[in-house]
């Protein structure tokens, strides 16, 4: 009869210690910021160029022209607020979750395309004068599944040095 659970046991299980070691709270900061700074940096640089992204979009074939600009835009500013709360570190393990269902939603845009053969840009970083962007391929496939790990890692280990959640944390606890 040990194995039932007591009146005073929890209902869920503790987040394990490790979670607070140095090591996990220094990767998990390394994390944030890498997959915030390239959430950010894709995001502004489409807002300079929201029109070429909306031609970007078009080109996977993947959407009626009448809902393109309604996803530009939704993308370009999803990036962004993502960018921004994992790099001031609020609700990172929501928006690691967010960030995970875009790259999720990106790399199989790529594949989709690659399957179709269009050798057009992927749009990841905006480009005002649709020249020079990256091609759909898997470089960019690679690249995207290396950001979703790095995501999913920040799913099971959202705490870390230098962020605003660990503030507020600390500020309900005294």
């Amino acid at each position: 009869m040990s194995n039932l659970i007591s009146a005073n046991s929890p209902l869920l299980p503790e987040e394990p210690a490790p979670a607070n070691t140095p090591l996990l709270q220094t990767l998990s900061l390394a994390a944030r910021l890498l997959v915030g700074f390239v959430m950010l940096i894709a995001g502004a640089g489409k807002l300079g160029a929201i029109e070429q992204f909306g031609h970007n979009i078009y080109n996977y074939q993947l959407l009626p022209l009448s809902l393109v600009n309604i996803a530009a835009l939704l993308f370009i500013w999803a990036e962004i607020t993502i960018g921004i709360l994992l790099i001031v570190g609020a609700a990172v393990r929501g928006s690691a979750l967010i960030s995970g269902v875009l790259l999720l939603l990106f790399i199989a845009a790529v594949l989709w395309a690659m399957s179709q053969g269009l050798e057009i840009d992927c749009g990841c970083f905006g480009n005002a004068n649709g020249e020079g962007g990256v091609k759909v391929g898997w470089p960019k496939v690679l690249e995207n599944l290396g950001l979703l790990a790095t995501s999913m890692f920040l799913i099971y280990f959202p705490r870390s040095y230098f962020s605003l959640d660990q503030v507020i944390h600390q500020h309900w606890e005294s």
